[in-house]
């Protein structure tokens, strides 16, 4: 996502130093993109999206796609649109339909490359959920979240929106800005804090 993501300070490599330490969990944890090896919160997404299926069944503007052209024209749109230049400047984005249908992921995005399964993938969300990843987001953490509530609130409604907000905050799953790491200064003079508290703790014992 443009211009959200933190500027951690440099980490070096196998650094002891329990500051360097803590940034590289405060990274983990919050860092926007969420980059890594693992899709640890795709589980836990899903079931977000599976919990507004009828809300986006009755939402008039969550068309189905019958033809290629269908999705091309409206990935065009969402790509002209002022949401998506606010979260990416790709422009070159291709689509098509999977060879085989009905069976696997409906959708997957890929390098610039869309694929819908034509019987369950052929839905303006589906798309927007694709588009959400190729905004800069590769797994379903913060950075995807935000993408795809700024796609959903812009083509399918505040209504849509507000109920995958609350279904994303009843699985814990983060959306906003992440918390900046604290200041070396400011995290030593914590440290301090909670050393003399359990030093406190361990004397009145």
């Amino acid at each position: 996502m443009m211009n959200e993501a933190h500027q951690y300070p440099r980490i070096p490599i196998d650094s002891s130093d329990p500051y360097h330490q803590y940034l590289r969990r405060h990274k983990k944890k919050h860092g926007m993109a969420r980059f890594t090896s693992r899709d640890t919160e795709s589980g836990k997404l899903y079931k977000a999206e599976w919990a507004i299926e009828s809300k986006l069944k009755n939402c008039s503007k969550n068309i189905s796609f019958d033809t290629i052209d269908e999705v091309e024209r409206y990935l065009k749109r969402v790509i002209k649109s002022s949401t998506w230049k606010k979260l990416s400047n790709r422009k070159n984005i291709y689509v098509g339909f999977k060879k085989k249908n009905g069976r696997g992921v409906a959708g997957r995005a890929f390098g610039g490359y869309i694929e819908l399964d034509r019987k369950n993938g052929n839905s303006v969300y589906v798309l927007l959920h694709e588009l959400a990843h190729e905004a800069g987001a590769m797994h379903h953490g913060r950075t995807f979240r935000n993408n795809l509530l700024a796609l959903v609130g812009a083509f399918l409604g505040s209504e849509i929106k507000r109920a995958l907000t609350k279904e994303f905050r009843k699985r814990n799953l983060k959306i906003g800005k992440a918390p900046k790491p604290l200041s070396r200064e400011s995290w030593e003079k914590r440290r301090e804090q909670a050393k003399q508290m359990r030093m406190a703790r361990y004397n009145q014992s």
